[in-house]
C-alpha cells in the first residue's frame, strides 16, 4: 500500500526507470497499487502488473478488481497468494480461482508460496500443499505463464534470509512439483523466484543459486537506487 499518491508513484517509477537503465539482461516487473496503474508511463523495459485480483469476471462484488479489468488497464501480470494476503485470510481455494482467472485473461500469474516457520520439520510439506491446492486443475496449455515465488513468511521484513543451500533445495523441490503437475518441459521453463528481506547486498548470493530465476522484492523496491542495484546484480 505504497506510495501514498500519484505524484509519489510517478517519481518512484521514474527513479526505477533511471536506475535500471542498462540492465538489458533483466526482466523487470513492477506492481503499483491498481489505481496508479494508468498514471504511469509506458515503458519498453518495465512490465506493469497488479498486486492482487478477484476471481470473478463481473458482478456484485463491491471493491473488487477482475483480471480482465487489470489487463484492460495495462497490467500484464498479477501477484497472487502473497503472504500478506494469506495472513488476511485468503484461502488456497480462492487463490486457485484467482490463478485460473489471471491465466484466462492473458495475465502472467506470479504465485507466492512459503512456510510460516522454518523450524517446523514439515515446512516442505506446507509448500507442497499450497502448490497442489493453488494449481489444482490449472491447464497445462496455460501453465507456461506461471511464475512461482518462494517467500518464507519468517523471512519477510525480518532481516532474516534463507541460506543459499536451503534455497537451492527448495527451488529444486518446487521444480519437482512443477514436473509432477505439468511435465518436464514446463517444469524447466517456469521461473522460481525468491522473496524475503531481499536487498542489494544479498541479492547476488540468491541469484547465484542454481534454479533461482529472479527475486520478489518488497520494501527495498520503494528505494529506486536500491532497487536498481538489485536489478543490476543480475547482470
Amino acid at each position: 500500500m505504497n506510495p501514498a499518491n500519484i505524484a509519489a508513484a510517478r517519481k518512484l517509477f521514474s527513479g526505477i526507470t533511471a536506475h535500471t537503465a542498462g540492465a538489458k539482461n533483466a526482466r523487470i516487473l513492477v506492481a503499483p497499487p491498481f489505481l496508479f496503474l494508468s498514471a504511469l508511463p509506458k515503458s519498453r523495459r518495465i512490465v506493469l502488473g497488479v498486486q492482487n485480483i478477484f476471481y470473478e469476471k463481473a458482478g456484485a462484488y463491491t471493491g473488487e478488481i477482475s483480471a480482465d479489468m487489470a489487463f484492460a488497464a495495462g497490467a500484464r501480470f498479477a501477484i497472487i497468494g502473497h503472504s500478506e494476503r494469506r495472513a488476511l485470510g485468503e484461502t488456497d481455494a480462492a487463490i486457485n480461482l484467482k490463478i485460473k482467472a489471471a491465466l484466462a485473461s492473458g495475465l502472467q500469474a506470479v504465485l507466492c508460496v512459503g512456510e510460516r516457520d522454518r523450524t517446523d520439520e514439515n515446512f516442505q510439506h506446507t509448500v507442497r500443499a499450497q502448490l497442489m491446492a493453488d494449481l489444482e486443475t490449472v491447464q497445462k496449455k496455460s501453465a507456461g505463464r506461471l511464475v512461482v515465488a518462494y517467500e518464507p513468511v519468517w523471512a519477510i521484513g525480518t532481516g532474516k534470509t534463507v541460506e543459499p543451500r536451503d534455497l537451492f533445495e527448495m527451488a529444486t523441490y518446487i521444480r519437482r512439483i512443477m514436473l509432477e503437475l505439468f511435465g518436464k518441459a514446463l517444469a524447466l521453463r517456469i521461473p522460481v523466484l525468491y522473496g524475503g528481506s531481499v536487498n542489494a547486498a544479498n541479492a547476488p548470493d540468491f541469484l547465484r543459486v542454481a534454479g533461482v530465476g529472479g527475486l520478489l522484492v518488497g520494501g527495498a523496491s520503494l528505494d529506486a537506487q536500491e532497487f536498481g542495484a538489485i536489478v543490476k546484480s543480475e547482470l
